[in-house]
């Protein structure tokens, strides 16, 4: 029997964990299981926590894609939603909604850095693994690879005009 006492405790402690920034449901529930809260009383606050719209799965995705595309592509994307507990079925509907000329900048941006402005195998190679790891498609890799090596290409024959 959940007691008001009990679910008083567990619904500030919620409201405490939700101050700092909007949360998963399974991060609120783990967080409330690492304070030691009974089972039933997480349950319910969980409950009326999507109840009040404090806590929407769907939402905080849309919000974690848009602060994070800038920092990598769909596949990251999609994992660390996956490390917060959101269902697979918002996961797949909210990366579908990705603009991909958003995520080839983003790659464009990346290539570069990697790249250092060289155009040799090991630079490309370096630009790839850094990009795959950032959780980019191989077609975004290929594009974005390609973009950045005409831009260094073009440097180049400005460089060489001047001289």
């Amino acid at each position: 029997m959940l007691l008001l006492e009990e679910f008083n405790k567990c619904m500030d402690l919620a409201m405490r964990y939700l101050g700092y920034r909007a949360r998963s449901a399974k991060e609120m529930s783990d967080h409330l299981r690492r304070k030691e809260m009974p089972e039933d009383a997480i349950e319910a606050v969980i409950e009326r926590l999507r109840e009040y719209r404090y806590i929407d799965d769907a939402q905080y995705a849309r919000r974690f894609v848009e602060s994070r595309i800038k920092k990598g592509g769909a596949r990251k994307i999609a994992y660390e939603l996956r490390q917060k507990g959101i269902d697979t079925e918002i996961i797949e509907q909210i990366v579908s909604e990705i603009d991909p000329g958003e995520a080839l900048e983003s790659a464009i941006t990346y290539a570069r850095k990697s790249l250092r402005g060289e155009n040799n195998q090991k630079a490309k190679q370096r630009a790839w693994a850094a990009l795959s790891r950032r959780g980019f498609s191989g077609d975004t890799i290929r594009e974005a690879i390609g973009r950045a090596l005409a831009e260094i290409e073009e440097d180049n024959e400005e460089d060489d005009g001047w001289e």
